[in-house]
């Protein structure tokens, strides 16, 4: 996995490449969390280039979610294309999160 953090926009934005699961999971949160902490405490993730989400990955976004409420901020995802999306409807988890189709519109464009 890789993580692309960018502090410079509020809302700050982070993307992520390749699979976000068990082994992959904690270094999000570890990044992300930081940055909510040390920033506005809003956040866009982008996962349009994740190619798989397991359980792990899904209650890391949960837990960042709740993080950036709690701060009064919002975390916003911008999600995978093609069969990874598929975790947020079975698990009903779609109106939990705020999703957007794309970076620009998460971005109020």
């Amino acid at each position: 996995m890789q993580i692309s953090l960018s502090t410079a926009t509020d809302p700050m934005v982070t993307a992520v490449v390749g699979r976000l699961d068990l082994r992959t999971a904690p270094e999000l949160r570890t990044q992300v969390a930081a940055a909510l902490i040390a920033g506005p405490g809003s956040m866009i993730i982008d996962l349009t280039d994740v190619e798989f989400i397991d359980s792990s990955g899904l209650g890391v976004l949960i837990g960042l979610h709740k993080q950036a409420a709690a701060q009064g901020g919002r975390l916003t995802i911008v999600p995978p294309t093609g069969s990874a999306r598929q975790i947020f409807a079975l698990t009903r988890t779609e109106s939990f999160f705020n999703i957007v189709p794309n970076q620009h519109a998460a971005l109020g464009g």
